[in-house]
């Protein structure tokens, strides 16, 4: 392959000009011969004296830099945004008005302020940026330009572009199209090709009206089989590969280098790509304001060399090379044996308040990472040097995914003393506390990788010291949710989510008798733990609700994509009831009549049309809702 490129993501995170060397000198000495430098808003320019020196480089560094990556014999690639991931930019005064979505909220996440997003309607629009990439690029002698577009999810979405489209004939794929030939006609003057992502041709399909000396990155970081699965609603099916070769483009596909070594992802996607003849493959590093680059570094080396030599390494070598890195051959033979998504993320704010019910996937994987955090400390205590910070980072994100999985026990024994009626929540409290002082180790040790990794360099928007800091709050307030909600009702629905990449959003509402308004029990963003292994299937949320007897609950979906009702229930101690009746209030509402049944038959509330939705935003503001009546359970009978 031509390019094994290795990415650094300096616009979410700035690094020391020392440490960027090393990054540098890691790389060549594991088999790639350049570096994808993301940059976004990371370099200071005349233009844009406005950055925060604390989050960008200077000119003089950024050329530093790129020198001294040159002369290792790698290439320094410059990666830009020039439409989505622009908050940096979008958050300051001077460029503001450029955004989609200025003083608004971002259609697909529901943030507010600016959004992400920049407009191509508006007239300065591409002076400022184009200006901005020309100096920045100035610096990189690399023929090669990646210009980003991916995650797009708020483009042609104001006033100003829904006008033109109206005025102009046009469509979202128009606009897209000629943002695309804009940047590329820009590319051209400089003499350079243009990269770019390919995720939003998913929602766009319009690569055969692009110039075919576009170089298309296909990004994926789950399990690849047959063919790369879609990023987004609805996870579009297409041989890419097959496809970009039919149309003549050259592509590479892209990776994520894993904190705790995680390689099913490479693995298959290289045996995937295999089939086909990419002209290069890119590790992906994302987003590293609250940990480091270090827990990547086995598997960033193993794929390297893997890539640069041809040919997928035996597990001894493997093993041989993880303990080459750590320093240590049980800390390899441990991290080699782990494998855990990377995007694992807890979805609960309080979980004494809603909780996801434990289950054999969380339990299992729990289990699993108890066991290995115990070794892994170990291994950790005796390393020394480099290997210590690799495992220090490796052990921080280990612990991650293991408190997310453990909050999922932890909420379910505070339900269970709710449906016991009993006030005593020491047990729960006491794992609670447990992971409290557990993360306070793993912040000391990650003070100690920063000191030595990056001295003098502050976190993006205090990241990592906010994440630390609102452990113990959270933790607190859970267990003032608890003792407060001592003797409370529980409803529970019963959940199925097909597509973890959508955004779909859950609202429920309670219509007490006597009382004149509904009373608000859930809303907002909804997904199961095991949306994070790429999983679908059944799930039961518990939401803790006031007693009382109830005249109907409404359940409402919204944003971007279905949940499947399969059921709602009542239950205060030993009392329950379950659906009586159900009606369609508003929305898309499908096989309703599915509540009644006390199974795993369930109706269909949302919009799933992930073109629709991303051509007309607004949609995802809709509410597909039912309203529920409940009887006695003893009534109820199997049919």
């Amino acid at each position: 392959m031509e390019l094994i490129t290795l990415q650094m993501d300096l616009g979410r995170q700035k690094e020391t000009v020392d440490y960027i060397k090393s990054f540098v000198d890691f790389a060549k000495k594991n088999g790639y011969n350049s570096i994808l430098y993301y940059m976004e808003s990371a370099v200071r320019t005349e233009d844009t004296a406005f950055l925060d020196p604390e989050k960008t480089f200077t000119l003089d560094e950024m050329a530093e830099i790129v020198a001294y990556t040159e002369g290792q014999g790698l290439l320094a690639i410059p990666g830009f945004e020039n439409l989505a991931h622009m908050d940096q930019f979008l958050a300051k005064e001077e460029y503001a008005h450029l955004a989609e979505c200025r003083n608004g909220q971002n259609s697909r996440y529901y943030v507010k302020g600016n959004g992400s997003c920049a407009c191509t309607s508006q007239p300065d629009f591409y002076p400022l940026i184009d200006k901005y990439v020309e100096d920045v690029m100035a610096l990189f002698p690399c023929k090669y330009v990646h210009m980003g577009m991916d995650e797009i999810f708020d483009f042609a979405t104001c006033p100003r572009c829904q006008k033109r489209m109206r005025d102009e004939g046009k469509t979202k794929d128009d606009l897209f199209v000629e943002h695309i030939l804009h940047t590329h006609a820009l590319m051209q003057r400089h003499g350079k090709t243009m990269m770019m992502w390919d995720d939003i041709f998913e929602q766009m399909d319009v690569l055969d009206r692009l110039p075919r000396d576009i170089i298309l990155t296909n990004w994926n970081y789950a399990f690849v089989g047959e063919e790369p699965r879609g990023h987004w609603l609805n996870r579009a099916k297409r041989d890419w590969f097959a496809y970009y070769e039919s149309l003549g483009f050259r592509y590479m596909f892209c990776t994520m280098a894993h904190q705790t070594a995680t390689t099913f992802n490479t693995d298959s996607f290289t045996a995937y790509a295999k089939r086909y003849k990419p002209m290069g493959a890119l590790m992906t590093c994302w987003c590293h304001a609250t940990d480091f680059y270090l827990g990547g570094y086995p598997h960033i080396a193993l794929a390297g060399r893997e890539w640069s030599e041809g040919r997928t390494y035996t597990r001894e070598e493997r093993r041989a090379l993880f303990t080459e890195i750590l320093g240590s051959e049980g800390a390899a033979r441990l991290l080699l044996s782990i494998q855990l998504p990377y995007f694992f993320s807890y979805f609960r704010n309080n979980i004494a308040e809603y909780t996801e019910e434990n289950n054999y996937i969380l339990n299992g994987l729990r289990l699993q990472l108890e066991e290995a955090l115990e070794q892994l400390m170990g291994y950790y205590e005796a390393a020394e040097g480099l290997g210590k910070d690799i495992l220090a980072d490796s052990y921080a994100f280990m612990h991650h995914c293991y408190t997310t999985v453990k909050l999922a026990e932890i909420g379910t024994e505070i339900f269970d003393c709710y449906f016991r009626a009993s006030k005593d929540f020491s047990l729960p409290f006491r794992k609670l506390d447990t992971l409290a002082a557990e993360s306070r180790r793993v912040k000391e040790m990650l003070d100690l990788v920063w000191v030595r990794q990056r001295p003098g360099i502050v976190s993006t928007d205090g990241q990592y010291e906010a994440k630390y800091a609102a452990i113990p709050a959270r933790y607190a307030a859970v267990k003032e949710s608890a003792l407060r909600n001592a003797g409370c009702a529980v409803l529970i629905a019963d959940l199925m989510l097909h597509c973890g990449y959508g955004v779909p959003r859950l609202e429920i509402l309670v219509k007490y008798k006597g009382e004149e308004k509904q009373t608000p029990v859930f809303s907002g963003g909804l997904k199961p733990g095991i949306h994070t292994m790429d999983a679908g299937s059944s799930f039961a949320m518990y939401f803790a609700i006031p007693e009382g007897e109830i005249e109907y609950a409404t359940v409402s979906v919204y944003g971007e994509g279905v949940l499947f009702l399969e059921n709602l229930r009542y239950r205060k101690g030993n009392e329950k009831k379950v659906a009586a009746t159900v009606e369609r209030v508003r929305g898309s509402v499908k096989d309703a009549e599915n509540v009644l049944h006390n199974d795993t038959r369930f109706a269909c509330l949302g919009n799933d049309d992930a073109v629709a939705l991303f051509n007309h935003y607004e949609l995802d503001r809709d509410r597909h809702t039912v309203r529920i009546t409940f009887k006695d359970q003893m009534d109820y009978k199997i049919k």
